[in-house]
């Protein structure tokens, strides 16, 4: 009965995404200035990583139930805590549209960007003491984040500052006068969010040990301060 009720969800969300690439093919239409390869019309990179992603969350949901060996479920929990951050600047920079324009030229701003994400993965996971909360939580955010920064670079071509915060009720005032359109990038990145969020459900790992989560919480600190020293000392150059 569970796995009919799985096998049902998988072909619900196979239907939806279905209805989603239809919505959206118009987004990937061969324009003048691709120069990448086709499939009849149609980009290929994103058709592909379309399909790709969509197939590995129908997967994950018919996979998903509790893994049977705790130790295993413990390993890929850590593996996919030690791997999220740099999905997450994936995700991020790819929404904004620059993942590719810092790969290829700001080598050292990718290296600082991946250190910022790795410490705000272990902070959270430092308070919370819970890798699936951890992910979840830091992945959503990061995604829904990441669209809020495009749509505002769109209008008025500057990033979210924290000013901004100050006159956030002026903003929601006026956001409905605005027209929003998902790209195709900020659709593959949301199913990305999807397939790990789904991917990390039926896994956990926590420090049960009080010892070794506050000898985690220093080493944590200890990471900040040299990061925020380092800064520094940078700036002062």
């Amino acid at each position: 009965m569970f796995h009919k009720r799985k096998s049902e969800v998988s072909c619900v969300t196979a239907g939806g995404l279905l209805l989603l690439l239809i919505a959206i093919k118009s987004q990937m239409l061969v324009t003048e200035d691709y120069t990448g390869r086709t499939i009849s019309v149609y980009q290929a990179a994103p058709l592909c990583a379309y399909v790709l992603l969509a197939g590995l969350i129908c997967t994950v949901i018919m996979w998903s139930g509790k893994i049977k060996y705790q130790k295993a479920s413990e390993i890929l929990a850590v593996l996919t805590l030690c791997i999220m951050p740099v999905i997450s600047f994936f995700m991020f920079e790819m929404v904004a549209g620059n993942f590719f324009t810092i790969l290829h030229n700001k080598v050292g701003l990718v290296l600082l960007n991946l250190m910022i994400w790795y410490l705000l993965y272990a902070v959270v996971f430092a308070l919370t003491n819970r890798v699936r909360f951890t992910v979840i939580f830091l992945n959503s955010f990061t995604y829904l984040f990441a669209v809020a920064n495009a749509f505002v670079v769109q209008f008025r071509e500057q990033p979210i500052m924290l000013m901004d915060l100050k006159s956030f009720k002026t903003a929601a005032s006026v956001a409905g006068e605005y027209e929003y359109i998902l790209t195709v990038n900020m659709v593959l990145m949301g199913l990305l969010m999807l397939l790990c969020n789904l991917w990390i459900l039926n896994m956990e790992f926590r420090f049960l040990n009080w010892k070794y989560r506050i000898t985690y919480g220093v080493f944590t600190c200890v990471c900040i301060y040299c990061s925020i020293q380092g800064d520094v000392c940078r700036k002062s150059v």
